[in-house]
């Protein structure tokens, strides 16, 4: 259990949360966690080698939750809310007005989404300071990115239609953070993976993920509930995955799971997954996925994630992947996909 002031950072090979008595709390619903604290996931160590009692197929850099453990994360929720620009942004600019104030600080990471039909255009910074609804950047803007919002009436069917178009603005930071260490950015692009089964739980609210996901790897995502079957309400929310070489949130064989207000930026393969086609009565709401990318043909886990030319049936990866209609899917947005 952490600490409220906790100010700490924990290098580990991995951790597992295993049987009845295993709980990893940080914060609670009511009471957010308003210290930082973050994990970093690093070296190669098998699981089956610190513990027998665990598969060798759950790997190395992993975060499993197994066997009635509880995984009850919720930090300080205040980054969370994503916002549109008010007043288009120019390039070269360094300050820019949001449409509401934000209480972020200097220092954490921001996504600007791109208005223009180049995804290369969606840009990552850093805050230098914020006042009010005004956010400055340590580094100019590069591109235009558009604020305004087009009303358009029309005098026949008496109408009047409003076109936004305005883009938005993420924060990435939380409180709470699990990083895989900076080589994962190596060759092998093998980040950091958690995973819910076998009867764990898992409430994750207001915590970030950075460098997760095992690119090639089957069942090596971010966040992922496996053959759990009917989870009840358990969630991840409001939480951020960026930077990932493995899709972002994954809900296989799973029903009942709340995955919502999360965003998810810059992600290999598809984002939001729900894997087998059996998943149902999962709300998927409020998410904000930005740039999904193409994995290489060579690594790719269903060809919906490389394919090229326009012979194919589907011009993947898709932000948000929903086989089965019996889903609540709604509010969400897919930009750069």
């Amino acid at each position: 259990r952490c600490r409220a002031d906790v100010n700490a950072t924990l290098s580990v090979t991995g951790l597992i949360l295993l049987g009845a008595d295993a709980r990893f709390e940080c914060g609670t619903a009511s009471t957010p966690f308003s210290g930082r604290l973050a994990i970093v996931i690093r070296g190669d160590r098998r699981f089956a080698d610190a513990d027998p009692s665990v598969s060798e197929e759950a790997g190395t850099r992993g975060v499993l939750v197994m066997h009635g453990a509880e995984l009850s994360l919720f930090g300080d929720d205040a980054r969370s809310a994503p916002v549109r620009l008010s007043g288009t942004a120019a390039a070269g600019a360094r300050s820019f007005t949001v449409s509401e104030a934000v209480n972020w600080q200097a220092g954490d990471t921001i996504v600007v989404s791109s208005t223009g039909f180049d995804r290369r255009e969606i840009e990552q910074r850093i805050i230098a300071s914020v006042d009010g609804t005004t956010v400055t950047v340590t580094e100019p803007l590069s591109f235009l990115h558009y604020g305004e919002i087009q009303t358009y009436e029309d005098v026949a069917d008496q109408e009047r239609y409003v076109l936004d178009q305005r883009a938005y603005v993420v924060n990435l930071t939380r409180s709470i953070a699990f990083r895989a260490a900076a080589d994962a950015w190596s060759e092998a692009q093998h980040g950091g993976h958690l995973m819910v089964m076998m009867g764990g739980r898992a409430f994750v609210d207001g915590v970030e993920f950075q460098r997760f996901g095992q690119m090639g790897k089957l069942g090596r995502y971010p966040f992922h509930w496996h053959l759990m079957g009917d989870v009840d309400g358990q969630l991840i929310r409001r939480s951020s995955i960026h930077d990932s070489f493995n899709r972002c949130v994954v809900v296989h064989s799973t029903n009942r799971a709340r995955v919502i207000d999360n965003v998810c930026y810059n992600h290999f393969g598809h984002g939001f997954f729900l894997e087998e086609g059996n998943e149902e009565a999962n709300i998927l709401s409020g998410n904000i996925g930005i740039l999904s990318k193409k994995v290489p043909e060579d690594r790719a886990l269903l060809v919906t994630e490389f394919n090229i030319g326009p012979a194919d049936r589907f011009p993947g990866p898709s932000t948000f992947w929903i086989p089965h209609p019996n889903n609540a899917v709604h509010d969400n947005v897919a930009i750069g996909s």
